[in-house]
């Protein structure tokens, strides 16, 4: 398990992402098919 703020290198050594909100899981998803935009979206609660 990496915690890391910065996106492209949590992608570069991950093989699967996980945002989480309020202790919730927002977006699960291999990451080479997490796209920027949905992680932006689940961590910030927009629709993606």
């Amino acid at each position: 398990m990496i915690v890391e703020q910065d996106i492209s290198r949590a992608l570069a050594v991950a093989d699967r992402v996980y945002c989480l909100m309020e202790g919730r899981v927002t977006l699960h998803a291999p990451a080479k098919t997490a796209s920027r935009e949905a992680i932006h979206a689940a961590y910030f609660g927009e629709t993606a």
